[in-house]
């Protein structure tokens, strides 16, 4: 038979502290960028990987931060805007 409680507390989910381990995104100031290197033939999605892996480390985090990404020589680098 199961039986009703009341007054037992909800324990809190496990998060992990850091979402994202490849990527250096919780570690970054204002200012400060990171460089994946690729072929030219990747960058494209080279780019839309990282812009997607800085989208869910905000959304995750519910940090209010801002990410930038450009395709330079070599591969992609990524900013930390605000």
């Amino acid at each position: 038979m199961v039986t009703l409680e009341t007054g037992v507390l909800v324990p809190v989910k496990k998060r992990a502290p850091n979402v994202n381990v490849k990527y250096p995104f919780a570690e970054m100031s204002v200012g400060q960028s990171f460089f994946e290197a690729c072929t030219r033939t990747q960058e494209k999605g080279v780019r839309a990987k990282l812009r997607q892996a800085a989208t869910v480390f905000t959304k995750k985090m519910h940090f209010a931060v801002g990410f930038t990404t450009r395709i330079v020589d070599g591969g992609v680098r990524v900013w930390r805007m605000s």
